[in-house]
């Protein structure tokens, strides 16, 4: 879908007034993807790149602007007199699939700058793009069929930024049709993956009653009586952090994430699925976390490009099975959970039904109650091991001697991103 790609140009007069349309609109690649376009790359930038003059001093402004002024350019929609001759800094970057194979096609934008336009991935998995520098930019990613990301960067000036490899993750191919406001729970599961931390399944319950609307993107609610659910996740294998969404908080460490989707959008405006109760989601603890622990969790919000915290999950695990409901532990104790502890985790007869019919005795899981799809991350605070920690310097005993003082005083200078750092003198008086 590359507007000016000579390719698509010839006898495709049609869908190019389209997609010139959609841009202008500055809509997601989405709205060209629901229509089943196929997606399309980017010219290769160093063949498209002019020879430069060596005769003369050349900045990134003059050395970059081929790649959205060029005769055939790379970077589609600029707006002109957008980029700024003393801000332009380029930002390059690879993006491959799962298998670490070069992904083409993916497209590339800028969060709240349309004006900055576009560009693809070219067929080697490149991509390059040009912005204003000067303050935080954040890329967006998506391509037909896989997961999307998002990744937050810090852009000065008249620099070449370069963004660490990027995977997409693809889409489950697992797709379960849901009946919602049925007077049974009804089950969705993603695919059965595996790696070297174990083999686990998605599992998702809509407890009867459940009802769901689209959130539009006015915000006014629409309505839907059936779901073609998918249950994605991006933490498979031993690269798998390079498929997030995006880069998690400081605080949380990498564990497990997964994406709860919807194949049906019947406007492209849908940005959210949200329900009028709780649906509860299963996974295997393949890690081995105690029973009866909180298991943190939080959930993407694409629209802030943040993680918002969400309530706790618990870790359970099922004891027996008896008269067709799994008989469960949800404090470590080791005991079968009585109806009051079972009732403060709001979990029924039809729960525990469905449960028993999923999972055999001794499996212990993650249970997290939802009640909106998203990419959601189940995760523990980084745990770091003594042994890694530096060790303590103990402060000695008695009064300081006078005039006695250490100060440690230093300037960074970091030429390539044009940026100059002091610490703080500290004085620690002994």
């Amino acid at each position: 879908m590359v507007v000016l790609t000579r390719v698509l140009l010839v006898g495709l007069a049609a869908l190019v007034t389209l997609t010139v349309a959609a841009a202008q609109l500055n809509s997601s690649i989405d709205l060209i993807f629901k229509h089943g376009f196929e997606a399309a790359t980017a010219p290769d930038a160093q063949t498209e790149a002019p020879p430069l003059d060596t005769g003369v001093s050349t900045n990134l402004f003059e050395s970059t602007a081929f790649l959205y002024a060029g005769p055939n350019p790379v970077q589609f929609g600029v707006q002109p007199g957008s980029i700024e001759p003393d801000k332009a800094s380029l930002i390059r970057g690879h993006v491959t699939d799962q298998a670490g194979a070069p992904l083409p096609g993916v497209l590339i934008k800028v969060k709240d700058h349309p004006e900055w336009g576009y560009t693809y991935t070219q067929e080697d998995g490149d991509f390059d793009i040009v912005v204003n520098g000067g303050g935080k930019r954040v890329l967006r990613l998506s391509r037909e069929g896989n997961l999307s990301a998002s990744r937050k960067l810090a852009v000065p000036w008249q620099t070449y930024i370069s963004v660490p490899d990027i995977m997409l993750a693809v889409l489950d191919s697992q797709v379960t049709q849901v009946q919602l406001n049925s007077t049974e729970v009804s089950i969705a599961r993603g695919s059965q993956v595996s790696d070297d931390d174990g083999t686990r399944q998605a599992t998702i319950l809509f407890m009867p009653g459940t009802q769901a609307s689209l959130t539009l993107s006015d915000g006014q609610p629409q309505s839907i009586d059936k779901l073609n659910v998918r249950a994605t996740e991006y933490t498979v294998g031993p690269r798998g952090s390079m498929t997030m969404p995006a880069e998690l908080p400081s605080d949380s460490a990498y564990t497990y994430a997964v994406e709860f989707s919807v194949d049906q959008t019947p406007d492209e405006d849908g940005v959210d699925v949200v329900f009028n109760q709780s649906l509860y989601t299963y996974v295997e603890d393949f890690i081995g976390f105690p029973v009866g622990s909180a298991l943190p969790v939080g959930f993407y919000y694409a629209a802030q490009e943040d993680w918002v915290a969400a309530p706790n999950g618990r870790v359970i695990k099922i004891l027996d099975i008896k008269n067709g409901l799994a008989t469960l532990d949800t404090n470590g104790d080791g005991l079968a959970d009585t109806p009051v502890i079972l009732a403060e985790l709001e979990i029924t007869e039809e729960e525990r039904a469905a449960v028993a019919g999923l999972y055999t005795p001794g499996t212990k899981l993650w249970r997290v109650p939802i009640t909106h799809f998203s990419t959601y991350d189940y995760n523990w605070p980084p745990n770091v091991s003594e042994d890694l920690l530096p060790p303590l310097v103990p402060i000695p005993k008695g009064p300081a001697p006078e005039d006695e003082f250490f100060i440690d005083c230093l300037s960074t200078i970091e030429t390539q991103n044009q940026t100059l750092g002091q610490k703080v003198p500290v004085c620690l008086l002994y």
